[in-house]
């Protein structure tokens, strides 16, 4: 028997894989540009092993990835399942956040985020905001 039909593909799950002889549940991953694979008794334990090998793949690239790529993958993943009032909502927040949009996510602190709303306020109470405006 050939080595890629020892296994089928899992109906209904990505990269999930069963062996057709022992019924073992196969994770196949990519991690460093190498192709991995983990096996499993149980599809509950392939679906966890995976869906935290996703997260940690998901923080390990947070560290480098720029809030602009963060934000252009959230629009492309998650902008079609949202409602278009969200959508604006979410445009609208992103375009304060603007100013930060070329720092990497891992440099985006607590600390930077109060410098950044202080320097905002500061800018929204000021002369050209009171005289235009008349708040």
């Amino acid at each position: 028997m050939e080595k890629e039909k020892e296994y089928d593909l899992v109906a209904g799950y990505v990269d999930i894989w069963q062996h057709i002889n022992t019924k073992k549940f196969q994770v196949r991953y990519k991690l460093n540009r190498r192709k991995k694979k983990r096996s499993f008794r149980l599809l509950r334990d392939a679906l966890v092993f995976q869906r935290n090998l996703n997260e940690s793949i998901v923080l390990s690239t947070s560290e480098t990835a720029r809030l602009k790529v963060v934000w252009e993958l959230f629009q492309k993943e998650h902008f079609p399942t949202l409602a278009l009032s969200t959508r604006d909502v979410w445009i609208r927040r992103f375009d304060l956040l603007q100013e930060l949009e070329d720092l990497p996510m891992g440099k985006i602190t607590q600390g930077v985020i109060s410098r950044w709303v202080e320097r905002t306020v500061s800018y929204y109470k000021g002369d050209y905001y009171k005289g235009t405006f008349g708040f």
